[in-house]
């Protein structure tokens, strides 16, 4: 594998790209080839093929055990994949996003204070209040987050593959090619840099009334009462997190907020065509003529909230794959067109 090396300053060079990284990739793959109806007139056949793959690190510079890839900024979200030894390419790293603070997380003091309750994980710095981000314990207690790195999912799919239909009736025929990708996480930064707080942005609709809401308003001022702010967010704990200066920090986080399932089915092209009859062909001295009519990426059929599932924007894919920053989608085409064989 070749990565970055740092060079002695000494040698008037930083870095250099070395051959430093071993990894082993081993997976099966199964084509399949059917003619399903047969007849005189008509013709239906079936090509599929799937494809597994598991890589495998087997070694990195110097003995090191774990080597960190970097992607994206503070303005259109960052994410940071690891390349471990013994476990597979794809690894991404961040903290766990668990919801927001609600205010069944706090009890309220005589002076109206704020307290957190027993069990309830602290941040990783200050007092939280109803609304802030709330992310997954990392120390050994498992009471408090410390910024510690985990991992949240993979960009590398599970299993990937295609399927293509063929038909054919009399002078005409369909091909119908499908390919899909299961099991692969995609890193949706273009989601992180939308969220509110984004420098010259404007926020996704998701953001509209669902944050949780601070100000009460009766007064126009930020209340801190328990059963005040429970009125002013109904199911809360489904709520995005509040407008406060604590989530501006916490929304440039590398958090599984953003990660998503990229598995998807596209249906990649579809072609009709007609093949005029030998009668036609002899009259204006053909020996074949076909009409046809194609469509590229027809429809995608997929969970994914971002513009295309079948993404990876990092430059590094192999060790950093399934990471969106605003990566255009792939365009719809149509062709229309006419062979002729004299």
């Amino acid at each position: 594998m070749l990565f970055e090396s740092i060079l002695p300053v000494s040698s008037g060079y930083s870095r250099q790209y070395q051959n430093i990284g071993s990894m082993r990739n081993r997976g099966m793959e199964f084509t399949l080839n059917t003619i399903n109806l047969k007849s005189e007139n008509f013709r239906w056949t079936t090509d599929l093929n799937i494809s597994f793959n598991k890589s495998k690190v087997l070694s990195l510079e110097n003995g090191q055990l774990n080597k960190t890839f970097s992607v994206g900024g503070s303005r259109t979200g960052m994410v940071t994949y690891y390349a471990t030894v013994g476990e597979e390419l794809g690894d991404m790293y961040g903290y766990v996003y668990q919801g927001v603070y609600t205010t069944d997380d706090f009890t309220q003091n005589p002076d109206g204070s704020l307290t957190l309750n027993p069990g309830v994980v602290k941040p990783a710095t200050g007092t939280p209040k109803p609304g802030d981000m709330k992310f997954a314990a990392d120390n050994e207690a498992g009471d408090q987050f410390t910024r510690k790195m985990q991992k949240i999912g993979n960009g590398t799919p599970d299993f990937i593959g295609g399927i293509s239909n063929n038909f054919s009736y009399k002078g005409f025929d369909l091909a119908v090619f499908m390919k899909f990708s299961v099991g692969n996480d995609i890193y949706n930064a273009t989601k992180q840099s939308l969220s509110p707080y984004a420098m010259f942005q404007n926020a996704p609709s998701e953001f509209g009334n669902n944050y949780y809401h601070l100000i009460d308003p009766n007064t126009g001022q930020a209340t801190t009462n328990l059963v005040r702010l429970k009125e002013l967010n109904p199911d809360e704990g489904s709520r995005l997190w509040s407008l406060s200066n604590t989530n501006t920090a916490n929304i440039a986080y590398p958090s599984s907020y953003y990660v998503e399932d990229g598995s998807y089915l596209r249906i990649s092209q579809v072609t009709l065509g007609y093949s005029f009859p030998r009668e036609f062909l002899n009259k204006v001295m053909l020996t074949n003529a076909r009409i046809y009519f194609t469509v590229n990426n027809l429809a995608t059929i997929t969970g994914y909230s971002g513009y295309d599932p079948e993404v990876s924007a990092a430059s590094g894919v192999t060790v950093t794959p399934g990471y969106d920053s605003s990566t255009y989608p792939r365009s719809r085409s149509y062709v229309l067109g006419l062979n002729l064989t004299f």
